[in-house]
């Protein structure tokens, strides 16, 4: 038995060191090609990032740019609106004007409701009234300011149809200018009102 068959072999203790596995050949053209797409890949994500940030930038300045250039227009119809009150309010004075030129006869109720408005009437009374209208008011005025002293002034600076009435503690004005001065502010605020910011 000197002779062992062929097909036999010794058994033999397996050995448990690690066998180094070679690794495979490098190759050099599909790592250029590999590291060539990455580059490009982070290229174009950095650059899509740097143009949406000029395109932002960009945006910005022309969105200033717009809104410098309608402000001119937000405000013309503002302004717009007060010149249309403004010749609206002129329109009608003329007419006021003309009116109480040819028919004084709103000087009574003028002068009636400013000495309504009076709390009490202390003292002489003194009507300021348009020359024109002395003649009415003063047969209305011993009616209205009966057992009280009153005096008519004459002032033609005044329109006709309107009034001023002074007390020593009171005074009120019932002019045409200043009910006229009063509507054109109220239809001012109106037109400011309706622009609106």
């Amino acid at each position: 038995m000197s002779e062992q068959p062929e097909f036999v072999r010794r058994w033999e203790l397996p050995s448990f060191e690690t066998i180094a596995v070679p690794e495979p050949p490098v190759d050099l053209a599909a790592e250029a090609a590999m590291a060539r797409q990455r580059g490009f890949d982070q290229g174009r994500v950095e650059g899509r990032q740097q143009g949406l940030a000029e395109a932002r930038e960009v945006m910005q300045r022309a969105q200033l740019l717009l809104d410098e250039l309608a402000r001119p227009y937000r405000n013309l119809d503002q302004v717009v609106s007060q010149e249309l009150a403004r010749t609206a309010m002129s329109i009608a004075t003329q007419i006021v004007r003309r009116e109480l030129s040819i028919d004084s006869s709103a000087v009574g109720g003028a002068v009636s409701e400013a000495l309504a408005t009076l709390s009490s009437i202390e003292g002489e009374v003194a009507i300021y009234l348009h020359p024109a209208d002395l003649q009415q008011i003063s047969e209305l005025g011993s009616e209205l300011l009966e057992g009280h002293a009153w005096k008519l002034e004459e002032d033609s600076d005044m329109l006709p149809g309107g009034c001023r009435v002074k007390t020593p503690i009171s005074y009120v004005d019932a002019s045409m200018e200043r009910q006229i001065e009063m509507m054109m502010g109220t239809l001012l605020a109106a037109c400011e009102e309706s622009s609106g910011p």
